[in-house]
């Protein structure tokens, strides 16, 4: 087992452990950034299929992108609140 290895295996095992005893306040900061992503890729990638242009090749690709992701980002957050109001 190299060097390299071994450090690679307790950055894995110090990286579980934070998500193991902090797994629920890592959820609720991580659901809105996944639905972030989602929501960038999916309409500069929509742009492009409607527009025939590269993908973020141009400013209204990133723009279109940035203002859907942030739309998901929100109604992810609010989506995962409204499910636990109605489950409790």
């Amino acid at each position: 087992m190299g060097f390299s290895v071994f450090c690679g295996t307790l950055i894995a095992l110090f990286l579980g452990l934070i998500i193991c005893f902090s797994g629920y306040r890592l959820f609720l900061m991580l659901l809105p950034i996944w639905g972030f992503f989602f929501g960038f890729a999916l309409g500069a990638e929509t742009l492009q299929l409607l527009f025939g242009a590269g993908f973020l090749a141009n400013i209204t690709g990133w723009v279109v992108g940035f203002i859907v992701g942030a739309i998901f980002a929100v109604l992810s957050y609010l989506f995962y609140a409204f499910a636990v109001a109605v489950i409790a």
